[in-house]
């Protein structure tokens, strides 16, 4: 049958294959519009996807990890917040979340009671450290998810375990504010490109901030 891929944000783990799909729906913003428009070089993807240590295991028959890049590929449609987008029999809407990427968005199932997460609920790191990863937003994000709490039961995460119950968010909303009053706890850590950022665990969910962050987030 016809897929439709809807992508949560433009992290390269999440659309390095988007070239090979024919129907593609982004939310939109510059960083979704520049990828569609220009790809992601060898260089780009080598770094964040193939670097040492960051891949287990042997390659996919047939791939050349020498040679992998991301092309210039067509959306079909740009989403807005607040939009709705029908994907065979679901009608899923749309939830601009920022914090761990400026584009990420959520999608909502209210017919299921399900939330497509992303990365910004799921069992493991939520790493804001990155580049345009901001725990401000952050907070923002989890502060408008809990407005449609009654709205859905369960989270699906575009890592880790693969189906989280609903309550998962006010961990993440109580330890991501603990984050910003300066009250939660962190660890000194590096990631696998050698960036300094601040783990603050809080159970089964942890916030990722960069070592240079001001006190206050």
């Amino acid at each position: 049958m016809p897929v439709t891929l809807v992508n949560t944000h433009t992290h390269l783990d999440h659309v390095a294959a988007n070239d090979r799909f024919d129907r593609i729906v982004m939310f939109d913003h510059p960083r979704a519009r520049a990828l569609a428009r220009e790809g992601a070089s060898h260089a780009a993807v080598a770094r964040d996807l193939l670097a040492p240590g960051l891949v287990e295991g042997a390659w996919p028959h047939g791939f050349d990890a020498d040679r992998a890049w991301l092309p210039p590929f067509a959306v079909q449609r740009w989403l807005r917040d607040g939009d709705r987008v029908g994907v065979d029999d679901l009608e899923l809407d749309v939830i601009a979340t920022p914090g761990e990427a400026p584009d990420h968005i959520c999608l909502l199932d209210r017919a299921s009671r399900t939330l497509f997460s992303g990365d910004i609920l799921l069992h493991g790191g939520v790493w804001s450290h990155l580049e345009g990863g901001d725990v401000r937003e952050l907070v923002a994000s989890y502060r408008r998810l809990a407005v449609d709490a009654g709205a859905f039961d369960t989270i699906l995460p575009s890592h880790g375990e693969p189906c989280l119950d609903a309550d998962l968010l006010d961990e993440a909303l109580a330890g991501a504010e603990g984050v910003l009053d300066g009250t939660a706890a962190f660890e000194a850590r590096i990631d696998p490109w050698g960036r300094r950022y601040r783990r603050y665990p809080f159970g089964r969910i942890s916030i990722h901030q960069s070592a240079d962050a001001d006190e206050d987030g």
